[in-house]
């Protein structure tokens, strides 16, 4: 399994400690490091580092490197412009394709907290068996805890079956941050789970759902994996 790391970022979201030029994710917010060294570092043993890679924008990219020393240079990629989560995911599934045409990635969020890592290697390894089984795109789900307004949801069918020790559902729709009423809802259902913004998915299946829902995105990746086979992956890249 490869680690896609999304380290993008405008700094908006926490401020004032987060800014345009510092964003949360190279903050010591929670624990003795910053939120992206604790990313990568939760990930072992389960991912090693040269199977890590890291997404950043153009403005970041020294300071990640210099965040990730641990982490091959090769591997930390400037984006030169924030396009959000499809093109991480585009971008991500060429960068695991070159190393591994059969490869199963995960893609996360570089900003999260997670106290209890050992389950979420657990959970993601799971994940990963669950992409492999067909074209899945698997998302991992928190049970709510309290009426939660500042997260998006995940709408669940009844259990499907279990994966280790993980319960596994199919998705039935993503809702957007709810009013209070709607998340008392939600709690109150048990049919929602807090939207953790991970995903495992194959680097097939990748390439095939963006084939599929996103076709002019898909044109661009097959141009960025050529130029990769070319030597020129940065260059076309922008």
């Amino acid at each position: 399994m490869y680690a896609v790391i999304m380290a993008g970022g405008a700094g908006r979201r926490f401020w004032p400690l987060s800014r345009s030029k510092r964003p949360k994710q190279f903050l010591n917010i929670l624990g003795e490091d910053t939120l992206l060294n604790q990313t990568a570092e939760r990930l072992l043993p389960l991912i090693d580092r040269q199977k890590t890679i890291v997404l950043t924008g153009m403005e970041h990219y020294k300071e990640a490197l210099n965040e990730l020393p641990q982490i091959p240079g090769e591997n930390v990629i400037a984006e030169p412009e924030g396009k959000n989560t499809a093109a991480c995911m585009a971008l991500g599934a060429v960068a695991v394709k070159m190393r591994d045409p059969d490869g199963v990635m995960a893609l996360l969020p570089a900003d999260h907290y997670i106290r209890d890592t050992e389950s979420f290697r657990k959970a993601l390894e799971a994940a990963g068996e669950i992409a492999l089984l067909g074209e899945h795109l698997v998302t991992l789900g928190v049970e709510p805890t309290h009426p939660e307004t500042g997260y998006g949801y995940i709408a669940k069918e009844k259990r499907a079956y279990t994966e280790g020790e993980f319960e596994v559902y199919k998705a039935v729709r993503f809702e957007e941050k709810p009013d209070a009423r709607r998340a008392k809802q939600f709690l109150r259902d048990r049919k929602h789970l807090w939207n953790s913004g991970m995903f495992v998915l194959s680097v097939k299946t990748a390439y095939k759902l963006l084939e599929r829902h996103m076709p002019r995105l898909y044109k661009e990746m097959l141009k960025l994996e050529d130029a990769a086979a070319r030597g020129a992956f940065e260059k076309v890249i922008s």
